[in-house]
This record gives C-alpha cells, structure tokens and sequence, in this order.
C-alpha cells in the first residue's frame, strides 16, 4: 500500500454525475460509499472556464469523480433515506467542481483530488 492509499482513512458517499437528460438537467447516478480524505477547508480556485469559485472542502478520493457529481461525507448506512437521490437539500452534500488526477512519480498511483463548492459570481 503505497502513501496516497494509506491517507484514504474516511468515508465519503457519491452520487456520480451521468450526463443531462431530456430537459437539459443534470442526472446523477445511485449513492456509493468510497474511501477519502475529507479536509473541510474553505478556498478559492479557478475553474476550467475561467469562472471563480469558493471551495467548502477538498476531498481525495479512491476514484475519479467527474464535475457535476455530488459528495457528502460520512457513510452509506448513516445516509438519510429523504437526501439518497443527492438533491441540495442535505446541507452537507455539496456539488462537485473541480477534478483533478496527479499520478506519483512511478505512475503506480493515482491522487484524485475534488473541490466541492459553489460560485463567487
């Protein structure tokens, strides 16, 4: 187990973004608990179109996850059965905007990093 493995010590639960439907509005995919690391620190970053945003957490989780998806932490069973379809409506569940994947130097293993937020403008 290498170091980028080992700091996944955390419990997260993804809804993953699925594309957009008829309408034009986001679809998630059904809640899966991964492991992570959760750092609950308020910041602001550059998105890839320019726009600036206020990041609540950033999270490195086991998987890739793609802008749009949502992430709450903690863990599946604790989940509340009236937030499982990943609406804004949990206060702590917060959309994904930022994704990024760095490799370490051997490329044996991947540090997937998410900026959870919302927009300054």
């Amino acid at each position: 187990m290498g170091i980028i493995s080992s700091m996944r010590r955390q419990r997260c639960v993804v809804w993953l973004f699925t594309g957009f439907d008829d309408f034009g509005k986001p679809c998630l995919g059904e809640p899966r608990e991964i492991a992570c690391r959760w750092d609950s620190m308020p910041q602001q970053f550059i998105g890839p179109d320019g726009t600036q945003w206020r990041s609540t957490a950033t999270v490195y989780p086991e998987i890739l996850v793609p802008n749009g998806s949502v992430m709450w932490e903690g863990k599946l069973k604790d989940l509340d059965v009236i937030y499982a379809d990943g609406s804004k409506r949990n206060p702590e569940a917060a959309e994904v905007r930022q994704s990024i994947k760095h490799p370490n130097l051997k490329n044996t293993e991947i540090l997937y990093i998410c900026n959870l937020g919302s927009s300054l403008q």
